[in-house]
């Protein structure tokens, strides 16, 4: 973890969504493993109240509001909004995770994928989610987790007296394992209802198993292992 205030992780994103981000580099945002994902559990989203946290160039955003979600995009980036809303659909809001501008109990889902990881203090933001989550809402959540190759790779590199981890690419990275993430979020007020892995390695970055990610039960039994980790969780009734 490098930036250690707000305004300091917000100039690392702005810089990260720079305006020369090209229309195709959106799209193949668009088309990451945990947006894969979030699509194949967002089945029937009409007319319901959708927040996804940490939006990007909206590309979620925009797939929910064309299938009739109400749905809101929060991101830290103006940059990104900005972007986001050549899109034209959905609503957009330049907000902090940990300070959202919502009532309580205003949605029926929360998506957020990939940005735990990325908050100053994760367990205030989740209950922040749970404070604007409605009775019954459901919580989509990735994140990476180093409980896997990637992990051991590292624990390699530090025996031998070389750098390791993930600084230096975003403002902020936390360092998670599959079980300190479901711990945390039922911490912060969750039931979790189900768990997958998404995307596995035999080597970092090399040799995807991708046998693995096309059987549900495989997937079902490694997903503690996989390189991100996801799950959907509730607001207790």
């Amino acid at each position: 973890m490098r930036a250690k205030t707000l305004e300091e992780v917000k100039r690392g994103y702005e810089i990260w969504h720079t305006p020369s981000q090209t229309a195709a580099t959106m799209e193949r945002d668009a088309e990451a493993p945990w947006y894969q994902w979030a699509r194949r559990v967002l089945r029937d989203v009409h007319g319901l109240k959708v927040l996804e946290i940490a939006c990007g160039t909206g590309a979620l955003v925009s797939w929910l509001a064309e299938r009739g979600a109400r749905v809101v995009g929060c991101d830290i980036s103006e940059c990104a909004l900005a972007k986001a809303r050549t899109r034209g659909a959905g609503e957009y809001a330049a907000c902090d995770v940990h300070h959202l501008p919502f009532a309580d109990h205003e949605f029926d889902i929360i998506v957020c994928c990939e940005t735990l990881e990325h908050t100053l203090d994760p367990a205030a933001a989740l209950c922040e989610l749970r404070r604007v989550a409605k009775s019954g809402a459901t919580l989509l959540l990735t994140t990476p987790s180093y409980l896997n190759t990637y992990g051991l790779y590292w624990v390699y590199l530090w025996l031998r007296g070389r750098p390791f981890g993930v600084a230096g690419v975003q403002p902020i990275d936390h360092v998670f394992f599959s079980p300190m993430i479901a711990l945390l979020v039922r911490r912060c007020g969750f039931r979790i209802c189900w768990s997958d892995g998404l995307v596995h390695y035999l080597r970092p970055a090399r040799d995807r198993l991708e046998f693995v990610e096309r059987s549900p039960r495989l997937r079902r039994w490694l997903k503690y292992f996989a390189l991100h980790f996801a799950l959907v969780a509730e607001v207790p009734r």
